[in-house]
């Protein structure tokens, strides 16, 4: 699965999930500036990746999917431990639905996931 790691999260998720099989790439390997939301966004859509970002305000998120389309998978918070993180990154993407590129939100939150926004 094609993947970019927004910036509140750690540059070591994108590792590890790239240790796992995934083509991850994190904002900061991508040179995205800090507060590009709309280039990242770009970035996400042209190649096709599942946006993992934390912290995000719903309303925001909303929005941007509105104008891509594109999967995200959106942890509530951004005060979680490293391992919490890839918990709950695991977590969202056995909740996307991967056979299909059908656009979606999924919000995860400590121990659950749930698919806010998508087709089915």
């Amino acid at each position: 699965m094609k993947l970019l790691v927004d910036r509140p999260l750690s540059p070591e998720i994108a590792r590890w999930l790239r240790s796992l099989g995934h083509d991850a790439a994190h904002a900061d390997d991508l040179s995205i500036q800090s507060g590009a939301e709309f280039d990242l966004l770009q970035v996400a859509a042209a190649e096709g990746r599942v946006v993992i970002t934390a912290g995000y305000e719903f309303e925001r998120l909303i929005e941007a999917w509105g104008r891509t389309r594109a999967k995200f998978i959106l942890l509530r918070s951004e005060d979680y431990s490293e391992a919490e993180s890839r918990e709950a990154v695991s977590c969202g993407l056995a909740a996307i639905d991967k056979a299909e590129f059908a656009p979606s939100i999924v919000v995860v939150g400590r121990g659950a996931a749930r698919k806010a926004i998508g087709q089915e």
